[in-house]
């Protein structure tokens, strides 16, 4: 009896470290193309737009991120014909996240935020985050974190 029970909490114990390892191995940074990312979101890319990184991860969602240095002119392009509708306001928030290109975050001394929510061509329910970094009046840095949760 006593070696049922070790042989079953041993083969729990294996269950759970598999399930477990492999939630987390999920959630490992795909790279993409800044269209893939931008094509999820329902973004649009100013012309001239630095692309800094792009990645894809996901679990029970699907996320992309996109980093980008953009201009003042090119920042208002971005966000008028990729529609977003929530004004970019100061925030600390995000301050704490990891960017898949361009400075950190917690470096920012001018950091604004926004959220909405987007039907795009391939998903309904796209939440899109928008971190606007801004160092000086052209030097801008956005981040995007976009997904289906």
């Amino acid at each position: 009896m006593n070696r049922i029970v070790i042989v079953l909490v041993a083969a729990l114990a294996a269950i759970c470290a598999t399930a477990c390892t492999s939630s987390h191995d999920s959630r490992q940074p795909t790279p993409v193309s800044a269209d893939e990312a931008a094509r999820f979101g329902g973004v649009t890319l100013p012309p001239g737009a630095e692309v800094l990184g792009a990645s894809t991860d996901g679990a029970i969602d699907t996320r992309y991120e996109l980093a980008l240095r953009v201009t003042a002119a090119q920042l208002r392009e971005l966000l008028a014909k990729s529609h977003f509708a929530t004004p970019v306001t100061s925030s600390e928030y995000g301050k704490d996240l990891e960017v898949v290109g361009g400075p950190p975050l917690s470096s920012a001394t001018d950091l604004r935020y926004a959220q909405d929510r987007v039907d795009t061509v391939d998903h309904e329910g796209v939440t899109r985050e928008l971190f606007e970094d801004r160092r000086s009046a052209d030097e801008i840095y956005v981040h995007l974190f976009m997904f289906t949760t």
